[in-house]
């Protein structure tokens, strides 16, 4: 079951090709939302593969070591383009913060999935409304990055995301664990991304939530865990 959005827009794909479509129509929708530039591979190609038998669906994949977002086809939409086409342009799949990228990867992609979200709330509102309301498996928010997504969207009630933003969105010559350390003072924020807790197979997704309890109230956990999805993910009541 798919909406009528995905087969205008896997005709637009056809047309006009997917390479195109990232580099001109979302990465323009990203830095739009966002407010801000992003800096996608040069050599950044993009492609369809067949689902084998047996295999697990994979919606789309980002390999920073070879620079491709890979799509499987008939199984991705433009919610998994604009996901890939984020990690694309993060600090985490730089080649320096690869070691960290493997420590807090849930985390990661709960953050992508929470700025995937915005940028549809802001640039594509019937996508946004699709996946916000969980009604095609094809543009739903996925099971295993729900806690994480939603922890993100529990912070924005207190924090900006533009200052999220800054946290993921890669910039050259510039230091991640400076922002990093800088918000979290400013914010008084636990740090549990980098201590030696995150060595070792905690559930860091719980242990980021309880941090930000502790600064911020019981509020966010009530979001996270007893609010409906989309009353958590309602990016009206959010801080830009």
């Amino acid at each position: 079951m798919t909406p009528e959005c995905y087969l205008t827009f896997i005709m637009e794909v056809i047309i006009t090709g997917i390479e195109k479509i990232v580099k001109d129509e979302i990465a323009t929708s990203i830095e739009k939302a966002l407010k801000t530039k992003i800096h996608l591979p040069p050599t950044l190609t993009v492609y369809e593969t067949k689902l084998q038998e047996n295999q697990k669906i994979v919606r789309g994949m980002y390999k920073p070591d070879t620079k491709e977002i890979i799509l499987t086809k008939g199984h991705w939409c433009r919610k998994t383009l604009i996901h890939e086409t984020l990690h694309a342009a993060s600090y985490f799949s730089q080649k320096e913060y690869e070691r960290l990228n493997e420590k807090i990867r849930i985390l990661i992609e709960g953050m992508t999935e929470f700025l995937q979200g915005y940028i549809m709330y802001k640039e594509y509102p019937e996508c946004y409304k699709a996946w916000v309301n969980q009604k095609y498996p094809i543009c739903s928010l996925p099971i295993t990055y729900e806690p994480a997504t939603q922890a993100f969207a529990a912070l924005a009630r207190h924090v900006p995301i533009r200052e999220i933003t800054k946290l993921y969105i890669w910039q050259p010559n510039t230091n991640w664990h400076t922002h990093y350390k800088k918000f979290l003072n400013k914010y008084n924020i636990k740090d549990i991304l980098l201590t030696k807790e995150t060595e070792i197979k905690i559930n860091i997704t719980h242990t980021f939530i309880n941090a930000l309890t502790k600064t911020f109230g019981n509020e966010i956990k009530e979001l996270i865990y007893q609010a409906p999805t989309e009353t958590c993910l309602n990016y009206s009541e959010m801080k830009e």
